[in-house]
């Protein structure tokens, strides 16, 4: 996930998503998503400060995003993950499978295809 129109930033898109979108989660990731009209899915993420200092909220991200690169989720979608105190101890494959699992559960199309397997 490295273009920018894949990326949710503004307030709005974040505040939509919040609105319309149900959540789904687990002990590590609580999923948002709304289905779009564009023809490429985006995402956000969000850790609040209370998970740790700035290093280890951006290693949870960085991984949330490789995980998300690793799936092919069809387009249409906008999803926005929060990260939950659960994720700070977990490994990549650990929130790779959780991701799955919860975008399953949010309905939004995921072929989870073998990706990065680092980060």
């Amino acid at each position: 996930m490295t273009y920018r129109d894949q990326r949710l930033r503004a307030a709005r898109d974040f505040a939509a998503v919040y609105a319309k979108g149900r959540p789904v989660r687990s002990d590590s990731l609580i999923v948002r998503a709304v289905s779009s009209e564009r023809d490429v899915s985006r995402f956000g993420f969000t850790t609040a400060k209370a998970l740790g200092n700035a290093v280890l909220r951006n290693r949870l991200r960085r991984r949330l995003k490789a995980a998300v690169s690793s799936f092919g989720v069809a387009g249409g979608w906008d999803v926005v993950i929060n990260v939950r105190r659960g994720a700070v101890n977990q490994d990549y494959e650990g929130l790779r499978e959780q991701l799955r699992k919860l975008l399953d559960r949010a309905n939004v199309p995921v072929n989870a295809m073998n990706g990065p397997q680092t980060t």
